[in-house]
């Protein structure tokens, strides 16, 4: 089962200690641009893209009709990767 977040342009997510910057997302939440180093991924809800070795990514669905406007990155990723938004990397660094 895949980890669903909401994401923005800028934002961060960390896997473990790699950085998966947010570049892009687009008006109708279909598409969303990722980078993790030098590498740029486009991805879409059509189907999942290995961003990093055993990681892998897509826009994702939100499992029933709402009105949000926060585009979802869907990650699928080993239960032994930590995975945290750039927010939350800062709490758990300080506790």
């Amino acid at each position: 089962m895949s980890l669903i977040l909401g994401v923005s342009k800028g934002e961060k997510i960390f896997l473990n200690e790699i950085i998966m910057n947010v570049i892009s997302t687009s008006d109708d939440m279909k598409n969303i641009q990722v980078s993790i180093g030098d590498d740029t991924y486009n991805l879409t809800d059509q189907r999942f893209i290995e961003v990093y070795p055993e990681v892998f990514a897509a826009v994702g669905k939100p499992r029933y009709e709402t009105t949000d406007t926060l585009t979802r990155i869907a990650i699928d990723a080993p239960r032994s990767m930590k995975i945290l938004r750039s927010s939350n990397k800062n709490y758990a660094r300080n506790h």
